[in-house]
């Protein structure tokens, strides 16, 4: 039965999430069911029990993770899209302003003069911007530092459970 409902198609929308997580909800309260039939079965039946519910919340888990990140990517997308269009329509504008001030500075010098005074400040600010994203990047340490030393301790618990035994502290 729960292989059936991991199967079964869902609704795109917001209701996935809540959906899964009642799921989740009923496979935890169907494990706490596990333990109060302890002296109704052998400790093998148990066990199996127990794993396929272990694996069902552990799917359970996953796909409620994976359908939270699809939600918020979708709407991160949208949201991107209306940065871009307001990106956009900002350089068009920069563009008229770019204009205007080569109109302005035409009254007083040829305009081919000033056309290239204000195209040789704009390249200017745009190298100067350039060159400090970079040395900023260059200055950024980029290995996720944090994980791997979580990670490291993880392993190294690991290997001192399996070295030591069940009763040792």
């Amino acid at each position: 039965m729960q292989q059936q409902d991991e199967q079964t198609p869902r609704s795109s929308g917001g209701s996935d999430a809540q959906e899964i997580r009642r799921e989740i909800d009923q496979t935890r309260a169907g494990m706490s069911g596990t333990v109060e039939a302890i002296g109704q079965q052998s400790m093998q039946g148990l066990f199996a029990d127990l794993l396929r519910d272990m694996t069902a919340l552990v799917r359970q888990e996953l796909a409620l993770a994976r359908t939270e990140v699809t939600d918020k990517a979708t709407a991160a997308g949208k949201d991107a899209g209306l940065v871009a269009g307001g990106g956009l329509l900002g350089f068009v504008g920069l563009l008229a302003i770019v204009a205007a001030v080569i109109e302005l500075l035409a009254v007083i010098l040829p305009r081919w003069l000033s056309s290239l005074l204000v195209g040789a400040a704009l390249a200017g600010g745009g190298a100067a911007a350039a060159k400090k994203g970079l040395d900023a990047i260059k200055q950024e340490d980029l290995v996720p530092r944090q994980t791997l030393e979580a990670a490291q301790e993880t392993r190294s618990e690991l290997a001192r459970a399996a070295t030591s035994g069940p009763d040792t502290p």
